[in-house]
This record gives structure tokens, sequence and C-alpha cells, in this order.
């Protein structure tokens, strides 16, 4: 009778343990690594080349032709391209990975005779990070300090586009240039640029060209003079940026290897 009533003390422990890990203890527990089992490349390669490479190469990023991809970066450059996020987003990279060295090329071919989006693109790239570089993440929604992009007491001081318009950017130093763009692309701009969260407050739903000039932090003395980027974008771009705290998602990697070249 002991001996049954012990078995049947330690499967209501069982149990127990079984419904606590499905529901998570209090508030705030971390959300278990996931692994891509989406789509993936026919072939793949993973090559390591210098940081620098040389002029005529690969830019950083994803180029895409008819069925063959090129991906090229460090690591967390491919998580940026992989996930649609900002470096300030993802969090536990070792420091190899934050790193401009090691540089990563990718070539892969995708299935079929269609060339494939971009956003599919992004999938396979996701399944790859998990295959060849062993990575585990989760995500979570933190509070962070960020910088709100609103409208200024003045009023938007930009054209809206002209519908045959084309759309892009041109950037060079302290000086950018965009054409047909949402206010949501240009709070990422700020964002790289700035090294902190810039989300998008404007409620500015159609799409502008602007042109903003400002002195960068990294100006050498005789480049100095000019607004910062506060003052830039109240004054040219008629909007403002605001701190404040906002919830934010990011990626937390939970554990990433070196490649093995192939």
């Amino acid at each position: 009778m002991k001996r049954a009533m012990q078995r049947r003390i330690n499967g209501s422990s069982s149990m127990f343990l079984a419904l606590l890990a499905c529901v998570g203890v209090g508030a705030g527990a971390p959300q278990s690594s996931e692994k891509p089992s989406g789509p993936s490349f026919e072939v793949a390669s993973v090559r390591v080349r210098p940081p620098s490479p040389p002029t005529g190469a690969t830019p950083y990023g994803i180029t895409i032709s008819g069925t063959h991809v090129t991906i090229s970066g460090p690591l967390i450059r491919l998580f940026i391209e992989a996930y649609g996020v900002l470096a300030y987003q993802i969090e536990g990279m070792p420091k190899w990975a934050e790193s401009a060295d090691p540089h990563f090329n990718i070539e892969a071919k995708v299935e079929g005779d269609a060339t494939p989006s971009r956003a599919h693109v992004k999938e396979m790239l996701q399944t790859l990070l998990a295959d060849r570089f062993q990575v585990r993440l989760h995500r979570e929604t933190r509070q962070r300090q960020i910088l709100a992009l609103v409208v200024g007491k003045d009023g938007v001081k930009m054209k809206e586009s002209q519908p045959e318009g084309q759309s892009g950017l041109t950037f060079r130093g302290g000086e950018v240039t965009g054409s047909k763009l949402p206010m949501t692309y240009l709070a990422n701009f700020l964002s790289n640029q700035m090294k902190q969260p810039v989300l998008d407050k404007t409620e500015l739903k159609s799409l502008y060209d602007f042109y903003l000039h400002w002195t960068p932090d990294e100006a050498s003395p005789s480049e100095q003079g000019g607004p910062s980027i506060y003052t830039a974008v109240q004054e040219q771009l008629g909007l403002k940026l605001v701190s404040e705290r906002g919830d934010m998602e990011v990626l937390v990697i939970d554990h990433v290897e070196k490649p093995t070249e192939n």
C-alpha cells in the first residue's frame, strides 16, 4: 500500500510540474527558445571573408538575382535581415557575433524557376541560421527608453510625394535624401543613426520626400558647426523627437555557434 501511495504522490507531482512548465510561473515567465522550421534554400554555402571587401564586392544585405540569392554581412546583420529588426532589438549576442569580423558570405539557390520574394528569402534565412549557426532564440516585450517621432508644433515641412515618383534613400555622412517614403522608414533610419529606438508616432499616412542634414557626433572639428540631428529634424522636417518609455519587442539569443564553412 505504501508503494502504491508513493506512486500516486510521485505521479501527482509529475503532473503538477508538467502543468507549471506549460503555463509558466508568475508574470514575465521567459518564453521557450524557438527553432524556425519554415522554408529552406535548395542549396546554400557559407563562407567567411575579410570584413572590408574590395570595391565591387557584394554589399551588406540580401541580393536576389533570379533563383540565386547572395546574403552578406556580419552575423548581427544577418539577424537584422532575417527578422526585420534593428540592432538594438537583439540581445544576448556574443561579442564575436556583434563585430564586423567575421563577415559571412552566403550563396544560395531556391527551388524551382521563379524568383523568390524578399519576404520568402527572409524566412529561408531564418531556417539557415538555425541549421548552420545552431541559433535558438525567443521573443520578449520589454520596457525601453525610446524616442517618439511626432509632428512639431508648427506642422510638417516635408513635401508629399507625387504618385509617379520613385522610392529610395541616399545617405552620406550627415546628409540624407528620401523620396516617396513612409514615416516608419524615416524612424528606422533615425534609429540606426542615433543607436536608440525611434518609433513613428506622427500618425502621418502619406509618403514624403525629404532632405535632412546635420553634424554627426563623430564629425571632425573642421566639420562641426551644423545643427544636431535633434535640431535638424525639428527645423528642416517639422517633426520632433520626444524621449519616453515604451514597450518594444526584442529577440533574445539563447544559443549561437560559429558555423563550419561549406
